[in-house]
């Protein structure tokens, strides 16, 4: 067995860098900052918490005159935070289980189409639920059981209910009511 040996590649000429503290002054959007000393800076990938005018940052001086801001170190207003990788298209969240809690509201929210799928169950729960369609609502099942206390629906047009069989039933009273009624 022949072994070909590598050569050990050069030492990596290191950069000077350092580390320092600043108040971004103001957001110029897509990951852009101002800092309080007037130099620009862009939000590094690590930095998923996305700096707002006002917070305290550490960031990177390269050698190069790029400046990076690492992380936020504080914030004067405490009233809102947003989970922003700057300039990457699409963000995934990968784990086992992931739980999303907003301890009075949660809200999701899109311009465009939205997906919720399960492999399994799915179970919504709620103390009310409304769902509001402005188009058409399509439900497709192998099986639809409901209970409830009363049910109501009405329809400004044709309302029809057709099955193979059809059975209505009622403990007390059918009734039915129209300008003209057709059996059979």
């Amino acid at each position: 067995m022949m072994t070909t040996k590598r050569p050990l590649p050069e030492p990596v000429m290191q950069q000077q860098v350092n580390y320092s503290e600043a108040v971004v002054a103001l957001s110029l959007g897509g990951g852009r900052l101002l800092l309080d000393d007037g130099c620009a800076a862009r939000t590094a990938l690590s930095c998923l918490l996305a700096p707002q005018s006002g917070d305290r940052v550490l960031y990177l001086a390269a050698s190069g005159g790029e400046r990076w801001v690492l992380h936020v170190l504080s914030r004067m207003d405490a009233g809102e935070a947003c989970i922003e990788v700057a300039g990457i298209p699409r963000l995934t969240i990968a784990s086992p289980e992931l739980t999303l809690c907003g301890e009075r509201r949660l809200a999701l929210i899109t311009a465009d189409e939205a997906d919720l799928t399960a492999a399994g169950r799915l179970t919504l729960s709620a103390r009310d639920l409304t769902f509001n369609v402005l188009g058409s609502l399509l439900q497709s099942a192998r099986h639809v059981v409901g209970r409830c206390e009363t049910w109501l629906m009405t329809a400004s047009g044709l309302g029809r209910l057709h099955a193979r069989q059809t059975l209505v039933t009622a403990d007390e009273d059918i009734r039915a009511d129209a300008e003209r009624i057709s059996l059979g």
